[in-house]
C-alpha cells in the first residue's frame, strides 16, 4: 500500500479509503489499468512479506531456501552457499494458493485479468533477486566467498510495476476463453511480464459514485509541490482555494531529568490549499 501512495494517480487520490482487504470496493470492480496495478503490487507484496518472514524465522513452516547448499559459480568464480537465502519460491507458491484462490473459482475475463496481473507481480519480486557475498581470506583477500540470494528493496519491484502500469496493454479474451489478445490491432500482444486491463478508466478527478470515485474536490494539496500531492496534479487543473487557519503545534520543548520532555502549545497561522470542485 505504501508503494501505491507514492504514485498517487487520480485513481488513488479519488479512492482515499481504498483497502486491499476490501475486494468489493467499487474502485476495484472495474477492469481498468489502475486496478491492474493494484492487483500486481498487492500480489508482489504478499510474496515479499512472506519470503522476508521466512528468512527472519518468524514462521514455523519455512525458513531459508534449502536448495542453496554446497558450491556454485558466477562470473567472478566459485563460491560457497552460506548465510540465509530468501526462499522466494516458497513465497510464490503460497501466494498462488492464497491470492489466486478466488480467481481460480471463476473463469471469466475479469478473473483471467486478475490472475495475469497477480502472476506479473510475483515475477517482479523474483526478477530483482541478487547474489550477495562476503569475502574471506588473509589480509582481506577474497580467496573464499560465501554467498546467498537476497531480495532487492521492495522499492525496485514497485518502480518496475509502475513502469509496467504506464505500458499496460488493453486486452480482450481470446475465442477459447483461455487467454488474451490485444484489444486493438495496433497494440502488441501482452507478455507474461506486462500488466493487462479490460476497459478504459473513468475520470477519477470527478466524483462518480457508480465507479467508486470520490473525486478530488476538497482534497488538501501542496502549492509548492510538483509531485502527485501538488495542487496542479491533485486538482486536475481545476485550481484551488486558499484559507488561512490557526494550527496548534508543540514548541519550546525541553528535556527534564529524568525522564520527560515538556513542550508548550503554540498557535501558528498557516495557509491551507484545497482543490476546487468540478464546474
Amino acid at each position: 500500500r505504501n508503494e501505491m501512495k507514492k504514485w498517487s494517480s487520480p485513481f488513488l487520490r479519488s479512492c482515499p479509503h481504498l483497502s486491499l482487504t476490501l475486494p468489493h470496493h467499487n474502485c476495484l470492480l472495474l477492469g481498468s489499468q489502475e486496478v491492474a496495478f493494484v492487483y500486481a503490487i498487492s500480489s508482489a507484496g504478499v510474496v515479499y512479506t512472506l519470503a522476508r518472514a521466512c528468512s527472519q524465522g518468524d514462521l514455523d513452516n519455512c525458513s531459508c531456501d534449502p536448495t542453496k547448499k554446497g558450491s556454485s559459480q558466477d562470473s567472478k568464480g566459485s563460491f560457497d552457499w552460506g548465510g540465509c537465502s530468501d526462499h522466494v519460491e516458497h513465497a510464490i507458491h503460497f501466494s498462488q494458493i492464497f491470492v489466486d484462490a478466488k480467481e481460480r473459482k471463476e473463469r471469466d475475463a475479469r478473473a483471467l485479468m486478475n490472475l495475469h496481473n497477480n502472476r506479473a507481480g510475483r515475477k517482479a519480486v523474483k526478477r530483482f533477486m541478487t547474489l550477495q557475498c562476503k569475502c574471506h581470506g588473509v589480509s582481506g583477500s577474497c580467496s573464499v566467498r560465501t554467498c546467498w540470494q537476497a531480495m532487492a528493496d521492495f522499492r525496485r519491484t514497485g518502480d518496475h510495476l509502475r513502469r509496467r502500469y504506464n505500458g499496460a496493454v488493453q486486452v480482450a479474451v481470446n475465442q477459447y476463453g483461455t487467454g488474451f489478445t490485444a484489444a486493438h490491432t495496433h497494440l502488441k500482444r501482452p507478455s507474461k511480464n506486462d500488466l493487462v486491463y479490460l476497459e478504459d478508466s473513468p475520470d477519477y478527478c470527478i466524483r462518480d459514485p457508480q465507479s467508486g470515485s470520490m473525486g478530488t474536490a476538497g482534497r488538501l494539496c501542496s502549492r509548492a509541490s510538483r509531485g502527485s500531492d501538488g495542487c496542479e496534479v491533485m486538482c486536475c487543473g481545476r485550481g484551488y482555494d486558499t484559507a488561512r487557519i490557526s494550527r496548534t503545534t508543540k514548541c519550546e520543548c525541553k528535556f527534564h531529568w529524568c525522564c520527560a520532555v515538556r513542550c508548550r502549545d503554540c498557535q501558528q497561522l498557516v495557509d491551507e490549499f484545497t482543490c476546487k470542485s468540478h464546474t
